[in-house]
């Protein structure tokens, strides 16, 4: 697994598309999926073979946070992933 980040400090996690897949169908398909990965993304990734950084942990949850407190606050976010392939 590699990461990097970009200049303005974003995060790309490289892993294969398929694994990323699995992740993404799991979180869509159960809404309790959703709240596992909310309260422990590295735990419900590394169920993908998805490992994080501690770095790269502290940003997801970061966006995690920020995506709650705008939530709480009735502002509508948009939500991107975006996939080289």
């Amino acid at each position: 697994m590699a990461y990097d980040k970009d200049k303005l400090g974003n995060v790309r996690i490289n892993t294969d598309l398929n694994t990323l897949k699995a992740a993404a169908e799991r979180i869509k398909s159960d809404p309790k999926q959703v709240e596992q990965f909310k309260s422990d993304p590295s735990a419900f990734l590394s169920r993908f073979g998805i490992e994080l950084d501690q770095d790269t942990l502290s940003r997801v949850q970061s966006h995690l946070s920020a995506r709650q407190t705008a939530a709480a606050a009735g502002a509508a976010q948009a939500g991107l992933i975006h996939v080289d392939i």
